[in-house]
């Protein structure tokens, strides 16, 4: 797991590079993409997070791309990300104008179901946070029953306006803290 400090968008740049020093990156627009496929890509998360190296992974597409180059906030949000995965097909056309071709579109869907169901083998603590009630748990008992059996997955859907909600972080902060999951999947859409 990662803070969200503030730094620059080229110290974001030799930071991420640095710490995915196993994953060749490309970049585009000032982000370093991860120049990988989902299965090496699935592999290297679970092997950092086994190992007990935490990081985070930034699935941008065009929307996220441009908000980075827009918004100091936002890019200040998302600078210390350990990788980047290119979610959107405009960013592989990107790197391929540039001569230095990605060698898929890598969306963070296809990086969810596949790093879910490694994970389960690999026995490790699972967090879903995010999305509508009941809705992280029936997504948990399709993909990886097992795992919710053994008691590997919790789930924590908060409710819309949460950040503002002091009892509500405390419970976010709860499961991270006390429980200590090894991944963790996050959806609550961009920039939050």
């Amino acid at each position: 797991m990662s803070t969200f400090t503030s730094t620059t968008a080229s110290s974001a740049a030799s930071a991420s590079a640095g710490a995915a020093a196993s994953l060749p990156t490309i970049q585009v627009d000032g982000l370093p993409f991860v120049a990988s496929t989902v299965p090496q890509l699935t592999a290297h998360i679970v092997g950092e997070a086994g190992a007990a190296r935490g990081g985070w992974v930034v699935t941008p597409n065009i929307d996220i791309l441009r908000r980075w180059r827009v918004d100091p906030a936002f890019r200040a949000l998302v600078a210390d990300a350990t990788i980047f995965t290119a979610d959107g097909r405009p960013i592989v056309w990107a790197s391929q104008l540039q001569g230095t071709p990605l060698p898929t579109r890598l969306t963070g869907s296809d990086l969810f179901v596949a790093l879910m169901a490694a994970a389960a083998d690999a026995g490790l603590r699972i967090a879903l946070i995010g999305g509508n009630e009941g809705t992280a748990e029936a997504a948990a008992a399709r993909l990886i029953p097992e795992a919710v059996a053994a008691g590997r997955v919790r789930c924590l859907c908060p409710p819309f306006g949460f950040e503002q909600k002091p009892e509500e972080m405390a419970r976010l902060e709860t499961l991270l803290t006390s429980w200590q999951p090894q991944i963790v999947f996050i959806g609550l859409g961009s920039p939050k």
